[in-house]
């Protein structure tokens, strides 16, 4: 039994139509059409907005859109515990609100943007972070 990327290549195909056909009347984005057509989940973007892609997708080809999203769902699940298991690595501090902050702290690092955004996006979390932190103390 072929997986549900492989029948959304395989029906679009028959159906004579290209990915830019299905991009035009979907409104999707070309790259997410071929992340679903070649099984690469990982490239699309929140949950929320590729359940959407893969239903809309399925219903115009006329497939199983249950089967697509479960099928999905089970594949993203499977990625989302890999992820989880990478960052509960490094023990974090007791209070939530740090190891919050910990974590924005690293993706700021990461960001290719000019050095002003990033102070600024890195003052907002640690305001966050301390008024977690006085919160966490007062309730």
């Amino acid at each position: 039994m072929e997986n549900i990327s492989e029948q959304f290549k395989k029906v679009r195909e028959s159906k004579g139509l290209s990915v830019t056909d299905v991009t035009r009347v979907l409104r999707i984005g070309q790259r997410y059409i071929e992340a679903i057509e070649n099984d690469k989940f990982d490239e699309l973007p929140e949950p929320v907005y590729s359940i959407g892609f893969i239903k809309n997708y399925a219903d115009f080809l006329g497939l199983d859109t249950q089967r697509a999203i479960a099928e999905y769902k089970h594949k993203i699940g499977i990625a989302l515990d890999k992820k989880l298991e990478i960052s509960t690595r490094n023990e974090f501090p007791k209070s939530c609100a740090f190891a919050v902050c910990k974590e924005y702290l690293k993706k700021i690092k990461t960001l290719r943007i000019r050095k002003v955004c990033i102070c600024n996006v890195a003052y907002v979390v640690l305001i966050i972070a301390v008024l977690a932190v006085i919160v966490d103390i007062l309730f």
